[in-house]
């Protein structure tokens, strides 16, 4: 979670708490029917490469979302321009991938990540939870994040006890 901060054109700053999940999925319901209403999310965000070219994509992945909630899509490159255009104040960022993590949370105070559904199809692939796996190198990379002071959990709905990564 970070708290965004950027001015506003009244002159004040308007505050965004952006909430960070890794999920394959990416929008589905355990995303719109658990983790929206238990964050009280207004927006969400999908940072992805891929889908950000794909209006398609974007289109089917947008009919599971009530109308209420507003849905921004991005190249993981752009994200950092995307956030501030964003109506809501409380926004899920949901990205497909580990390997995108670094970049897209580079200039953001993250607190905390939430690790879903993952399960990479081509490398070393190691089994962190019944749900979530990863490479060994996004394991170096999520290690990396964890030492940055970063609470890194994998979580697959909210009332489901978090497991937490650390790393020293």
């Amino acid at each position: 979670m970070r708290l965004w901060k950027k001015s506003s054109s009244s002159g004040g700053e308007v505050e965004k708490e952006i909430y960070v999940r890794v999920d394959d999925r990416l929008i589905h319901g355990q995303v719109v029917h658990g983790w929206v209403p238990h964050l009280n999310i207004d927006t969400i965000v999908v940072a992805d490469d891929r889908v950000a070219s794909d209006t398609l994509q974007q289109k089917i992945l947008s009919l599971s979302v009530p109308p209420e909630i507003e849905v921004c899509y991005s190249s993981v490159s752009e994200l950092l321009k995307i956030i501030p255009r964003c109506k809501g104040k409380r926004i899920l960022l949901l990205l497909s991938r580990v390997g995108d993590l670094s970049a897209a949370i580079r200039d953001m105070k993250v607190r905390k990540i939430n690790l879903g559904n993952y399960h990479p199809s081509e490398g070393n692939i190691v089994k962190l939870s019944s749900f979530f796996c990863c490479t060994d190198e996004e394991l170096k990379q999520l290690k990396e994040i964890a030492r940055e002071g970063i609470d890194i959990e994998i979580q697959n709905l909210p009332d489901e006890k978090a497991e937490k990564i650390y790393y020293n």
